[in-house]
């Protein structure tokens, strides 16, 4: 079997990596601000685990009960650094 037929092995001259397209006046697009809402980084479970010195079990019943408030993508849930921001400053 050739490596182009094998499902398993990726073929090197195929890369996915795309440069960045350049805009109208041939200055790259900007980089979406981190500071913006949007696109901000979220917080997987374990990570706010950490940040607080809790188990993941304590902030799963946390957002459980509503005490947190995430943002759910189907089953996978993300904490919103503001949101643990403004829990923190509540206690």
């Amino acid at each position: 079997m050739s490596r182009r037929q094998h499902p398993r092995i990726p073929d090197p001259t195929r890369g996915h990596a795309r440069a960045p397209v350049p805009s109208a006046a041939g200055v790259p697009a900007p980089v979406p601000d981190a500071g913006n809402s949007v696109f901000e980084r979220m917080l997987i479970v374990d990570e706010v685990a950490d940040l607080l010195q809790l188990s993941s079990r304590h902030v799963r019943r946390m957002i459980a009960s509503g005490e947190l408030p995430v943002v759910r993508f189907g089953r996978v849930v993300r904490v919103r650094p503001v949101d643990l921001a403004a829990r923190i400053r509540l206690r």
